[in-house]
């Protein structure tokens, strides 16, 4: 059996029994796993070595003390074959979803916004997963988030062209009482010649309403039969 602090790159323990052969197998693989180029063997390689509780750590453990190997001089010597930093936890091989997180990028529309949910339903994932994915996707500048549960790359355009300007309201037309002082400032008029200087819109009722109520307010004056706008006394004076 191999001393404590045995550098394990070189671990050859004397074989003993099938059950420390497979041991060794399993340590020798977990130390190459650290380098292998698939992100779901590296990561979980590197957790194996690295987590400091819980259940990777403890089967760390009962795999040394089974070899008689140190923890520390196993890590220690083991630190320059440690990704740094360590890789980070990838999605699961699916059909849908590929064998990286690369693969909820590639299913957002290029030119739009997307929902998690639609991004879940379309990878046949948890949304819980692909909210994590979308979030680390986010910290690397891929995409950005709109609004809740709403997301598209970091590159669209979501405003778009300038809105038209709207069209500009056509000034009221002048009232019917400003058109009657209008039309009473060139000369006095009856009723039915006020009708008349008005177009025929507006009806001699209207018009007769009206002039009772620029006489009440002393605007015009009535002569007669005709109307007048009113002179203001300072010109009578003058």
């Amino acid at each position: 059996m191999a001393r404590p602090g045995t550098d394990p790159t070189c671990f050859r323990p004397e074989i003993t029994s099938k059950e420390v052969g497979l041991l060794v197998a399993v340590l020798q693989r977990a130390i190459d796993d650290l380098g292998d180029p698939d992100d779901v063997v590296a990561f979980e390689a590197h957790e194996f070595f690295l987590q400091p509780r819980g259940p990777w750590a403890q089967s760390r453990r009962d795999l040394l003390d089974a070899l008689g190997l140190d923890e520390e001089a196993v890590l220690t010597r083991l630190r320059p074959r440690f990704r740094n930093p360590a890789p980070e936890r990838p999605f699961k091989r699916d059909e849908a979803s590929g064998s990286s997180w690369l693969a909820i990028l590639d299913a957002m529309p290029h030119d739009d916004v997307t929902t998690s949910m639609q991004l879940a339903r379309h990878l046949k994932l948890s949304s819980c997963v692909v909210n994590a994915r979308l979030h680390h996707l986010k910290d690397k500048g891929l995409v950005r988030r709109v609004r809740r549960g709403e997301w598209c790359r970091a590159g669209v355009d979501l405003l778009g062209p300038p809105p038209a300007p709207k069209p500009k309201k056509p000034p009221a037309p002048p009232s019917a009482e400003k058109r009657l002082l209008d039309a009473l400032h060139a000369d006095a008029l009856t009723v039915r010649e006020l009708v008349f200087a008005l177009d025929g819109d507006v009806g001699q009722d209207r018009i007769l309403n009206l002039l009772r109520s620029l006489e009440a307010r002393r605007m015009i004056e009535r002569d007669d039969t005709r109307w007048r706008l009113k002179v203001p006394q300072s010109s009578v004076a003058a």
